[in-house]
Formats: structure tokens, sequence, C-alpha cells
């Protein structure tokens, strides 16, 4: 268990954005971690990418009032295209998977452009 990349924070159209990259990490752990995060954060989409094995895991977390903003499904299915993976999402959670480590760059820019998309509030 490792984290590769710190956390970094950004705001992107009134949203927050952070992303974390990690290495081997229990999803478990990423979960309660992502709940802790995001109860202080009440406008902010948290992006975690986890490399295991031969592959790499992506997570998306919105808090509640973010989810009133950005769709996580289209933002996964964005993501899925650029890392040529396959996942989903509910209101407030998404998640995929990809062979292989596409660069943390693609994820990031992936998201920085979807909610540049979206338009301010």
């Amino acid at each position: 268990m490792m984290l590769r990349r710190p956390c970094r924070e950004v705001s992107i159209n009134g949203i927050g954005f952070t992303y974390m990259e990690y290495e081997n990490e229990d999803r478990n752990y990423i979960q309660e971690f992502a709940k802790e995060y995001l109860s202080t954060r009440p406008n902010t989409v948290l992006l975690i990418v986890n490399r295991v094995g031969n592959g790499t895991e992506y997570m998306v977390y919105l808090s509640p009032e973010t989810a009133k903003r950005v769709g996580i499904r289209e933002l996964m299915a964005r993501l899925n295209v650029s890392v040529n993976g396959k996942g989903g999402g509910s209101t407030t959670y998404g998640q995929g998977f990809t062979q292989g480590k596409p660069p943390i760059d693609t994820f990031i820019s992936t998201v920085k452009t979807f909610l540049s998309s979206i338009g301010s509030s």
C-alpha cells in the first residue's frame, strides 16, 4: 500500500477537484478515506486511481452537493473511453477498471475537461 502521488486540489467552474494515485491500496481504506474527505468538502469531485497487478482501478466520488451539477454516469463514460476501461456509476460514486497502467494525467485531463464543459452556477 502506497500513495504514489499526493493529493492535489484545484477549482473548476466552482467545483473542487482532487485526485490521488495509489498502488495496491485496499478498497475499503479508499472508500472510508473518500467518505471522510468529502465530509469536509461539500462541493468536490474526488478521483482515486489505484494501480493493482497488471491493471488500474479508478474511482470517482462526488459530494451530494456536487452530484446536483455533475452527472457521474457521463463522467465515467468519458473516463472509460479515455483509458479503454469499463465501469459505471450511481449518483455519487463511480468505479471502473482498465488493463495496463494509463498515465494519471489521462484521468486528470478527462475529469478537468468534463468539469470545464458543465458550466458554472
